[in-house]
């Protein structure tokens, strides 16, 4: 599963800046905030990232295409390319794609 690679990295993270608290800024192309949060609660339970204190934000998906088209597209789950919605191109991804933590 995607997320829990994601999810693996974070905490991997956490642990070696010996942080209590983060914020997450994570896009929709890479996880939904809510599966992340699950997520990061089991993966961290019994290790010393257990009860940090984490704040996710969720980045919508905001796509550019060569037709014209630029705004926000519904994403349901992670993946690797949008397609517009007028058009049905791949088209490039303005945000969505983020993957930052914040300490």
């Amino acid at each position: 599963m995607h997320e829990t690679r994601l999810v693996n990295t974070v905490i991997a993270e956490i642990l070696n800046k010996n942080v209590r608290r983060a914020k997450l800024r994570i896009g929709r192309m890479h996880a939904r905030a809510d599966i992340f949060e699950e997520l990061f609660k089991a993966q961290s339970k019994g290790t010393p990232a257990e009860g940090v204190e984490l704040t996710v934000e969720e980045v919508p998906v905001k796509i550019r295409c060569q037709c014209g088209y630029t705004g926000h597209v519904r994403v349901l789950e992670h993946v690797h390319f949008v397609r517009c919605p007028h058009c049905n191109e791949i088209a490039e991804p303005i945000t969505g794609k983020e993957l930052e933590i914040i300490y």
